[in-house]
């Protein structure tokens, strides 16, 4: 008998519509909570405005288990949740997100975990070297949405780049890594 990790197949294997529905409802659920817990990790550089959080590890680790659909379902109601005040973001909650200069970033982590869920779906996750791309494609992902968004608030020049992606790129760095180790022996029994 096989076993798969991978959440499609879980949820494929369940026998009737119901169940099915009850276990991808449970599993966002999962998912946001998760979401909002990595956001509790956080800590502000004094010359950035947007805060470095455990959030973009999460989007490396949820989405390759989770699938595109499940993925974004997940990151889009942890935003969504937040948006209409609950208290899922760093400094910050409601409405007034979508006029932060961050906003951008949470854009690029829903982008993220579509592309890893969609690229873990069709199994090309199975390859080390492509794995590790698809880790830093991800990332660049987050932060073209990110400064995209940052430049409406300190305008689009290379203060953009020094203030939205070199302050990140050594901490997102370590997540790549870690994720691709965490990844590495879960494809193992992902990929069956």
């Amino acid at each position: 008998m096989q076993i798969s990790l991978r959440v499609e197949d879980m949820i494929e294997s369940q026998k009737n519509g119901l169940q099915k529905m009850t276990f991808s409802v449970l599993l966002v659920i999962l998912g946001v909570l998760i979401y909002a817990l990595s956001a509790r990790v956080y800590f502000y550089l004094p010359f950035t405005p947007v805060p470095i959080t455990g959030q973009t590890l999460v989007v490396f680790l949820l989405s390759p288990l989770y699938g595109r659909r499940l993925a974004t379902v997940s990151i889009m109601s942890y935003i969504g949740l937040g948006i209409i005040g609950l208290p899922m973001f760093v400094g910050i909650s409601g409405i007034h997100i979508l006029f932060s200069p961050t906003f951008g970033y949470l854009i690029g982590m829903c982008v993220a975990a579509c592309f890893m869920g969609e690229i873990s779906s069709k199994g090309l996750l199975k390859d080390n070297f492509y794995s590790f791309n698809v880790l830093l494609c991800s990332t660049a992902v987050i932060y073209i949405c990110g400064i995209l968004w940052l430049g409406f608030f300190v305008g689009y020049s290379l203060q953009l780049i020094l203030i939205g992606v070199v302050p990140f790129i050594l901490g997102d760095s370590i997540k790549i890594f870690l994720a691709y180790g965490l990844l590495t022996p879960l494809k193992k029994v992902m990929y069956k």
